[in-house]
């Protein structure tokens, strides 16, 4: 019964330590997307020539209203579009903001790049938090 008891306490150990290992393994590849710059890394991102869009659409949403704003200044669509592949990923995140949206919709003829933004989390099939978004919000207002 003894040797029964000391199975099943191996057997309970070895899952524990089998459980540590896998966390730290996917915890390190967190840590390696870290440093991604992610949007410009995309392909769809990298197809894109800027002379080629028509116009940045911008829509900012809270609990109360929703702000469209249509850029079709070529200066200024070069300055957004550069800032936005500058976007980089901090960290995967659990966090949600709901009441802070922000989608920049970049139009080229007749298809469109959309990157949505809940505060400073880029929402994608995960959620990310991110730096350099600051500096869009800042050309939108000029």
């Amino acid at each position: 019964m003894n040797k029964d008891i000391l199975k099943y306490l191996f057997i309970l150990a070895l899952a524990v330590v089998v459980s540590i290992l896998i966390y730290f393994h996917f915890e390190d590849r967190k840590i390696e997307v870290k440093d991604a710059k992610y949007i410009s890394d995309k392909e769809e991102y990298k197809n894109v020539k800027v002379d080629d869009i028509t116009l940045i659409e911008i829509i900012y949403s809270n609990e109360m209203e929703t702000e469209p704003i249509t850029i079709t200044d070529k200066e200024k669509i070069k300055k957004i579009f550069d800032s936005l592949g500058d976007i980089e990923i901090v960290k995967e995140t659990d966090l949600r903001v709901l009441d802070d949206g922000f989608l920049i919709r970049v139009v080229v003829g007749n298809k469109a790049l959309s990157y949505y933004f809940e505060g400073n989390i880029l929402v994608l099939d995960k959620y990310y938090e991110v730096s350099g978004l600051s500096k869009i919000k800042e050309l939108v207002k000029e």
